[in-house]
């Protein structure tokens, strides 16, 4: 008896098949969206536990493409993408590839994306819905630094080779880099936390954010639902003690970036409501003075035990 995960990719495979001979065949759903018009939002839990979405990809050219382990034109197809994603991800070009692999399949499509620089990840932790059901692949669609979609991988050929890619993608990549500088083009990305033990009233937030525009910014408050309060806080060595310092906020430079990190500065989160566990998230708002509002997810990992000792067991200094 075929299995039903045979039996899924075996019609996938016919499908590929059939759309190479007679068209295109789209799902309703995917009817929906349409070239030139504003691309469906995504929000997509990367293999690294990062996240690429929507809001943080503003002012990118962005390739989603749809993959998996079992299907033969991917496979082709991934080394293209590869080469094309060294060669322009300077320029303003993201790329993700989603596996539509099996959970019992995970480890290989992990072990396949070691052999390549742009970000996997699942279809179970993608939300995608707007670009319809995917029941065929490979599938591929572009974004451009507007948002805007500019190639809807459910119509015309379904292969992206280098010479695809370079007459699909790279005179959106041309028209983003002429595009006049924004006085301010925040990127989040990288947002963890520790986990942390019962009883314990303090964590700590890292994450780092980019500034593609031509004016300096200034992060002024932050705040979530999972403390009483976030402070900013700078941490340094003086005399071989460790010192913490409060801060009103953080600078990022016009064409530069703010990484918060362990033992430097850092988001304390002050009064939680509860543990942070390992493998949950929570939602952190971050306010800046010039860029108003973003929202991040914020994944809670394991504590590393070859890390340094969290930042609030040290001389703190008010500000």
């Amino acid at each position: 008896m075929v299995s039903n995960t045979m039996f899924f990719k075996q019609l996938i495979l016919l499908a590929s098949i059939c759309v190479g001979l007679l068209g295109p065949l789209v799902s309703s759903s995917a009817k929906a969206i349409q070239e030139g018009t504003a691309a469906p939002s995504y929000d997509i839990k990367l293999m690294n536990g990062a996240y690429f979405s929507t809001a943080e990809n503003v002012g990118k050219v962005v390739i989603m493409h749809f993959w998996a382990t079992w299907c033969i034109p991917c496979r082709e197809e991934m080394p293209a993408l590869e080469r094309y994603y060294r060669k322009h991800h300077a320029e303003g070009l993201e790329m993700v590839a989603i596996s539509m692999d099996d959970p019992a399949d995970a480890g290989k499509a992990h072990d396949m994306m070691k052999a390549y620089t742009f970000p996997g990840a699942f279809m179970a932790d993608a939300q995608v819905k707007g670009y319809g059901r995917i029941w065929r692949i490979p599938l591929s669609f572009v974004i451009d630094g507007q948002g805007v979609l500019r190639r809807d991988g459910w119509y015309g050929d379904a292969g992206l080779d280098d010479a695809a890619l370079e007459k699909n993608v790279t005179p959106y990549l041309t028209h983003t880099a002429n595009l006049t500088a924004p006085a301010v083009s925040l990127m989040i990305h990288g947002a963890y936390a520790r986990a942390t033990v019962p009883g314990q009233e303090v964590g700590a937030v890292y994450l780092t954010v980019m500034n593609h525009g031509s004016s300096a910014d200034r992060l002024v408050s932050a705040s979530t639902s999972v403390a009483h309060a976030v402070q900013f806080h700078t941490m340094s060595q003086e005399n071989n003690v460790s010192r913490m310092r409060q801060e009103s906020g953080f600078d990022i430079p016009a064409q530069g970036e703010l990484n918060l990190k362990s033992g430097a500065q850092h988001l304390m989160l002050v009064g939680l409501k509860g543990p942070l566990k390992a493998g949950d998230q929570f939602t952190l708002k971050l306010t800046f003075a010039k860029g108003g509002e973003r929202e991040v997810k914020v994944p809670i990992q394991a504590f590393d035990a070859g890390e340094a000792p969290m930042e609030h067991m040290h001389h703190h200094e008010g500000m």
